[in-house]
């Protein structure tokens, strides 16, 4: 009977958990709390109700609680669940220690990454066969996260001795972590005989390190090979300008741009954050009055396409009117700021009051 009472217990909350999405809210969301945070509370309260009325929570129920707790960082939550387990005489596999895992690696306050690097070799000894696929992605993305590119390709090398399932996600991490096109197009060859074609997330990862290295002849190239393959979205294009951002050729920032538009791309926050930091650097770079009005344009376009809705773009435009001292632009980002509910950043109040010569309060 206890068997068959623990089994129901897995088999509903096993599978309300796991399936439980932000937007359940049920009426119980604070609005100043986080997803994260949102999903913790209902996770608890799913629990302690179904100890309350007498279930015995079982493994499937803890591991799928520390998974979908794992997938919005919120590491504290996913170990005390996972203590919990323990406590309770649970043994905790590989998908609790997969969760546990994901909710270290992203966590905001395991910086250093030495908690979830601990947690695999806890798994390691725990779980003697080969790591799966979702513990291979966990570490690679922990370690690239870290900025330990070299630590995660060898960590790549002992997980293909072992054996270990490769998914085109791992691939895709190891690549947007490489510090040139020549290492980018080895990683990316070795996933295209492992069966996977380039995604449009291969295509983003390479373009972020054509950024990386200032490679615009190599972005020319993935971006014309995407093209040829499907189409890509306003993330691929924003991409794309950044290399030429980074390169410093404002010029052919705008010429993307336009590109973008003319293939039926509706700009985003981000994107106009990009074209017009490019402004902003030729402004700082020659001096040229074109590259302020131009800024201005298209601010005025982003705000009326209902676009500006990030404080980077709005500390963008501060930047700009701190550099050309214009007082009356930064009190209307400022007031575009505030009307929109965006949260100011240290310097976005810089360049406001080199702008204004006051502070923001």
């Amino acid at each position: 009977m206890r068997c068959a009472r623990r089994w129901m217990t897995d088999a509903m909350a096993g599978l309300w958990i796991n399936n439980l999405k932000p937007t359940d809210l049920r009426g119980r969301r604070d609005e100043d709390s986080t997803k994260g945070d949102y999903v913790v509370d209902i996770v608890n309260k799913e629990l302690k109700l179904l100890k309350k009325e007498g279930w015995e929570v079982g493994p499937k129920a803890y591991c799928n609680a520390i998974s979908v707790v794992g997938r919005y960082g919120k590491a504290a939550a996913a170990q005390q669940l996972f203590d919990e387990m323990v406590a309770s005489k649970v043994a905790p596999g590989r998908q609790a220690y997969n969760g546990l895992l994901f909710a270290y690696v992203n966590s905001r306050t395991d910086y250093s990454g030495d908690r979830f690097l601990s947690i695999f070799q806890e798994m390691q000894q725990a779980c003697p066969d080969p790591p799966d696929a979702a513990t291979v992605a966990a570490v690679l993305h922990g370690l690239v996260k870290r900025g330990k590119h070299r630590e995660a390709l060898k960590a790549a090398e002992v997980f293909q001795t072992q054996g270990a399932p490769f998914t085109q996600h791992s691939y895709n991490i190891l690549i947007s972590s490489c510090s040139d096109m020549y290492e980018a197009y080895k990683i990316a060859d070795m996933m295209k005989a492992a069966g996977f074609a380039p995604d449009e997330v291969t295509y983003g990862s390479m373009l972020k390190v054509c950024a990386r290295s200032l490679d615009t002849e190599a972005s020319r190239d993935v971006m014309s090979e995407m093209r040829k393959r499907m189409t890509p979205t306003v993330r691929e294009w924003t991409g794309y300008m950044t290399v030429f951002k980074e390169a410093r050729q404002v010029d052919e920032v705008l010429n993307i741009w336009e590109d973008m538009k003319a293939a039926g791309i509706t700009p985003n926050s981000i994107s106009y954050g990009t074209v017009i930091k490019a402004q902003c650097n030729g402004l700082k770079e020659t001096g040229l009055e074109k590259y302020k009005d131009k800024a201005l344009l298209l601010f005025d376009e982003a705000y009326a396409n209902n676009a500006v809705t990030s404080a980077g773009l709005i500390t963008i435009m501060m930047e700009l009117h701190g550099l050309t001292k214009n007082a009356e632009g930064a009190r209307k980002a400022l007031g575009i700021a505030r009307a929109s509910g965006l949260k100011l950043t240290g310097y976005c109040k810089k360049y406001y009051a080199q702008a204004t010569g006051e502070s923001i309060r």
